[in-house]
Formats: C-alpha cells, sequence, structure tokens
C-alpha cells in the first residue's frame, strides 16, 4: 500500500512540474558574421564568410543559400572548420541551382559555439557606370529568422587608388529600406571596411563600393536606345556561324565571351517592318546602338480597332445603365395615378393589413407578416394571454380555419405555422427556432396575394431576385478577373447597376397604383381621425382598424380618439394586469402591444439557430532585384548581389 502511496504522489508531482523542466527549447543565433571579398583583376570576386554561431541544444546541420541575381555566377565553393582546423568541404554539400547555391553543414554540437568559413568565387557582379565601377553587395544573408549580433566586412580592391575617388555607403533594414549607418571606413587605398552590430532577423547589411575605373575590365555591352520594347534581336557576328538571340524588353547586354569585332543587330517584331544594323563592338565598353523600329500601316489599324473596343467595354456601364433604364421605364415603372391624396375611412377593397403593408414598401417585411396576428385576433381566430413580462400564449378560437373561405391563403399558412399538429394552445416561447423556418414560405404566399388581388404584374419578390441573381454572378465575374489593368472593374459597375435597378423593376398595376393612393388616404384618417366623420367611430370599427394602424405606424394616434369610449380591456386580449375595477386605458394598452408584445413576437418568430466559423490565413511573398546603382535615390537595402538564406537544424 506504502508503494502506491508513494507512487502516486510521485505522479502527482511530476504532473505539476513544468515540461520545459524536462525538455530544453532549442535556438541559435550568430555571435558574428565577417564577410572578406577580394576584387581581382578579371572583375570576378573572392568571397569569405566567416560565422561564428552560437547553438543551445542539439543540432546537426547548418545551411547556406547564396543567392544568385542577375547573370551572377558562383564556383569553387569550399568550407573550412575553424574550431578542428579542418576543411570540411567533402562532408559538406554544395547544390548549384538557377537562382541559388545551397551550402550545406554537417556537425554534431549541443550547446556550444562554432565556427566555420565558406569561401566561393563570384562573377558577373561588378556593374561598369561611365564614370565609375560599383560592387553592390548584401553582406550577410537576410532570409534568415535569427539575428547577427556583429558584422563586419572587408572589401580588397586590385590595385591601391586614391582614397578620394573611392565612394562607401551601408543599406540596413528589411528589404527595401533606405536607411542608412556611417560605420564605414577606408583602411587604405586598396581596403575597404563596414560595421554594423544588432542585425535583427530577416534584417539586410548591404555594402557598396564605388571605384575608378581601370581596376576590372568593362563588360563588353551594347545598349539599345529604343522607346520600343518587347522585340526580338539576333545578334550576328560577321563572318561567324554562331548566333545569339534574346528577348529584349529595353537594353540588350552582350556576354562577355563575345569577342570584339564586326556585328549585325537583326530585330523584329509582330507588326513593325524588320530593321538590320551593323556595328562594331570593342574589346570593352559600351556601344550604343538607336533603334527606330516603325508600325506597319495594318497593325496601326489593328491597334486603333482595339483600343475602340477598349474604349467601348470600359463605357460599356453606361450603355448598360441606359438599356436598364429603358427597360424600366417600359416595364418596371408604375402606372400614373391620380397624383392627389385624399383622407380614405377604410381599406381598399378590405385589403388585409399584411397585403397592405406589402404593397407601399413592396417588400413582405416582418412587420407585415406579425401584423397579421392582431388582424387574426381582433377577427375572433386567435386569444392572446398575456402571462408576464414578454411571456404570451395563443389559444386558436376557431378551429376549423383551414375550410374558412374568409381567410387568405398566407393567414391560414400563419395560423397553421402557430399552431402546428393541429395544437390549439401553444405559448410563444415555444415556437422560437421553429417558426422562422416557415417566414420565407410566408413571404411568398404574401406576395402571391399581392398578384392575385391585382396590385403587381408580376411577383416583385421574384422580380427583384433575378436581378440580383444576375448583379451578383456579375460580381463574381468581375471580382475574379482581378484589377490587372482594371479588366473587372466594368463587370463590378455592371453587377452594381444590376442591383440598383432591382429595386426599381417590380411594377405595380394600375389597381396597385390607386390602392397606393387609397392607402396613403387611409393612413392620413388614422392619424387626424378627430377631423374626420367621427360619427363612425365605434369600439368595434376602432379594432378593425388597429392592424392596419399598426402597420402604418400611427396606433397612439388612433387610440388616443377612442381613449374615453373605450373602458374594457377587448374580448381577444386577456392580462393580469387587468384586474376588476381597474379603469382600462386605452392608449396605454396600444402602446404596450407596438413597444412591448410586438417586438417580443418578432424577434421570438424570427429566431434562428447561429453557427460561427473561422479562418485565418496569411501570405507572403518577395522579390530581389539588382543592376541599379547603389549610390543612386533607387539604392535600397537588400538591392545588390548576394545575400541569401541561413538556416540550422
Amino acid at each position: 500500500m506504502s508503494r502506491r502511496i508513494f507512487i502516486g504522489i510521485f505522479l502527482v508531482f511530476a504532473s505539476l512540474v513544468p515540461l520545459s523542466s524536462f525538455a530544453q527549447e532549442k535556438s541559435w543565433h550568430f555571435n558574428e558574421w565577417q564577410t572578406d571579398i577580394t576584387i581581382h583583376s578579371d572583375g570576378s570576386i573572392m568571397v569569405e564568410e566567416t560565422t561564428d554561431v552560437e547553438f543551445i541544444g542539439s543540432f546537426s546541420w547548418v545551411a547556406r543559400q547564396i543567392a544568385k541575381q542577375g547573370r551572377m555566377e558562383v564556383s569553387d565553393v569550399q568550407v573550412y572548420d575553424n574550431k578542428y582546423d579542418e576543411d570540411v568541404s567533402l562532408t559538406s554539400t554544395v547544390i548549384d541551382l538557377y537562382s541559388e547555391t545551397e551550402v550545406k553543414i554537417y556537425h554534431d554540437t549541443k550547446d556550444d559555439t562554432r565556427n566555420w568559413t565558406i569561401s566561393y568565387i563570384a562573377d558577373n557582379v561588378i556593374t561598369n557606370f561611365d564614370d565609375y565601377d560599383e560592387l553592390y553587395w548584401n553582406a550577410v544573408s537576410d532570409d534568415r529568422d535569427v539575428p547577427i549580433d556583429h558584422v563586419v566586412a572587408y572589401i580588397h580592391l586590385p590595385l591601391a587608388v586614391d582614397t578620394d575617388a573611392i565612394q562607401q555607403r551601408i543599406l540596413s533594414g528589411s528589404y527595401g529600406s533606405k536607411d542608412e549607418l556611417a560605420t564605414f571606413e577606408i583602411v587604405d587605398g586598396k581596403t575597404l571596411k563596414y560595421e554594423g552590430w544588432d542585425i535583427a532577423a530577416y534584417e539586410n547589411f548591404t555594402i557598396v563600393a564605388g571605384f575608378p575605373k581601370g581596376l576590372v575590365p568593362d563588360v563588353p555591352r551594347v545598349s539599345l536606345e529604343t522607346e520600343d520594347s518587347g522585340f526580338y534581336a539576333t545578334l550576328r557576328q560577321v563572318g561567324a556561324v554562331t548566333q545569339e538571340q534574346v528577348y529584349v524588353p529595353s537594353t540588350l547586354y552582350v556576354d562577355e565571351d563575345i569577342v570584339a569585332g564586326e556585328y549585325n543587330l537583326e530585330v523584329s517584331k509582330f507588326g513593325y517592318d524588320p530593321i538590320t544594323i551593323n556595328f562594331q563592338t570593342p574589346v570593352s565598353g559600351n556601344v550604343v546602338v538607336h533603334l527606330d523600329l516603325r508600325m506597319q500601316w495594318w497593325y496601326g489599324l489593328l491597334i486603333l480597332c482595339f483600343m475602340l473596343i477598349i474604349g467601348m467595354y470600359f463605357l460599356s456601364p453606361i450603355i448598360l445603365f441606359i438599356i436598364l433604364f429603358l427597360r424600366w421605364h417600359r416595364h418596371g415603372r408604375d402606372p400614373f395615378g391620380k397624383k392627389v391624396i385624399i383622407p380614405q375611412y377604410e381599406p381598399f377593397k378590405d385589403i388585409t393589413p399584411g397585403v397592405m403593408g406589402t404593397l407601399l414598401d413592396e417588400k413582405a417585411d416582418l412587420e407585415d407578416i406579425t401584423s397579421t396576428l392582431i388582424d387574426l385576433a381582433v377577427r375572433g381566430y386567435i386569444k392572446i394571454h398575456e402571462e408576464g413580462k414578454k411571456k404570451y400564449r395563443f389559444t386558436l378560437l376557431k378551429k376549423a380555419y383551414k375550410e374558412d373561405k374568409q381567410l387568405k391563403e398566407y393567414e391560414r399558412k400563419f395560423l397553421e405555422a402557430i399552431f402546428s399538429g393541429d395544437k390549439t394552445d401553444v405559448s410563444l416561447a415555444s415556437l422560437k427556432y421553429k417558426f422562422s423556418k416557415e417566414i420565407p414560405a410566408l413571404r411568398k404566399s404574401i406576395y402571391k396575394e399581392t398578384v392575385d388581388a391585382g396590385l403587381f404584374e408580376k411577383d416583385p419578390d421574384k422580380v427583384r431576385k433575378n436581378y440580383r441573381i444576375i448583379g451578383t454572378v456579375l460580381l463574381i465575374i468581375g471580382f475574379s478577373s482581378g484589377f490587372i489593368y482594371f479588366i473587372g472593374l466594368p463587370i463590378i459597375v455592371y453587377g452594381l447597376i444590376f442591383f440598383i435597378f432591382s429595386k426599381a423593376m417590380p411594377k405595380r398595376t394600375q389597381t396597385g397604383v390607386e390602392a397606393v393612393e387609397w392607402s396613403k388616404g387611409f393612413k392620413m384618417y388614422l392619424y387626424h381621425a378627430e377631423r374626420y366623420r367621427l360619427e363612425r367611430m365605434t369600439i368595434e370599427f376602432f379594432e378593425r382598424m388597429l392592424p392596419y394602424a399598426m402597420v402604418f405606424g400611427v396606433e397612439k394616434e388612433w387610440a388616443k380618439q377612442f381613449a374615453e369610449m373605450y373602458t374594457a380591456a377587448p374580448d381577444w386580449y386577456a392580462s393580469n394586469n387587468f384586474s376588476a375595477g381597474q379603469t382600462f386605458n386605452l392608449v396605454s394598452f396600444t402602446s404596450g402591444l407596438s413597444s412591448t408584445m410586438m417586438p417580443a413576437v418578432t424577434t421570438t418568430l424570427t429566431a434562428v439557430r447561429s453557427s460561427s466559423s473561422g479562418y485565418s490565413g496569411s501570405s507572403s511573398f518577395g522579390s530581389a532585384s539588382s543592376g541599379s546603382s547603389g549610390f543612386s535615390g533607387g539604392g535600397f537595402s537588400g538591392g545588390g548581389f548576394g545575400g541569401g538564406g541561413s538556416s540550422a537544424g
């Protein structure tokens, strides 16, 4: 027993000890990174990268990816282990890819500091300008997730020069940053030094050295001076069999192994007259060739037609708007009415409150549906019981309502949804999450009633949906097309135009327009009842018109006209608040219906079960370029040759 107790205590204790005390987290970083660059007289450079790396935990490899930009080439990679004073080139792997050269060093290190030197030759990294030559170099790898405590870089020129003719610059920070450091110096006429501290993860340390011409040979280069682009150029040496064909976006560079001599440059571009230019190229230097491409007449006509099509395409939303406007004018505009609103003392042809509300704004709103509850109660189909704050119960009084010819189709559906399964007594709370499923069918039935009553030519909801479906499809196509050259923008505008016209396209009939004007006059009467035919005001008339007043939002004004004659609670509404001997207040009762009961009914009947889902993600991309001067306004961190990535594991 004591052994079991001991084991139990041990397990409890072990569960309280943090997991980190048993497993040490791995990490690594660079204590120092030294880059030593020697520029050779042939224009190539010898790069030696010596890194002092501190490892916490167990590691078995470290990798260096040397990025290659432009025509840069990497060769003769060597690896030396400074801690153990041995060449480990044979046990390391070197993989030469198109965009980078990867060096992977294998080792067995745990909680220790290691020191390696990677050396390699890089060609085609010196940029020749008219007044000077330049090395624009990313001295450390920027694609790394660890910091570097200290960076020092040296550049050794082939010959000593006047120090006044040397330029230096350091660009540090994330890719594209133009932040500069002033920690550089000219050690002597041949040696330049650059230094930095606390280089954060993914930050560059880019060095730029400008030196006089003549130390390295200029790369023979043919520059094309032209306003055109996107053509093919074939360079042929006169008398030679070999040729070089390149696609020219702007400038044609000739490889350095092309010998000096006479060349023909043949240029061709679709739709342009082909041309051939003869020129001489020296051993070094820059030859500027001017190109004047002439467009053929048929191609110019083709471009003009294309531009007209593009112009029409981007102007087409205006044409679509005009077309839909004309369609609305013919098929969607309501007929003209009398344009005069006079008081009316009863609903138009006894249309129900739900239908009247739908007619006025062309939508079967929730208020139109729930107003049916009061209307059916007034007409003797339902009795409403108030049992507490926002607690109500409904009793079915006419069980044979399904065969009742006095009811509209949507009214029967409403009663079926409330008293489902032959129930005759239900609480409002029991309808939560259930009644909401019936709302689409009720709306559809109300819209059908407006058409059957001759108020609309077609189902207004279907008309709107048809236009919105087209608009939605167009929006999806437009956004899927992207915003490259704004190709998808007109299609997006198409979709928005269809959505705009979807609201205007449902068309009332002449009877429907007359009913709208009549209903507005009816609302006027309900609001200002004391001015019109007060002799018609009976308790029965008040109750019959109350649902209409609630649809119009004038129920309080309507109730004020009957406050004195209405002294008892209506038969269709029961509440504990109406105690015997207590004076009944009609205005308060009506206000309670609109401010307390109907919001509670609407909230409950429309309640749906909620669900949620989430998505998060991220994407990133990057690019590097070189070829511009590090001393120009376009110079930035990470814009030179070299750089790359570092990783360990």
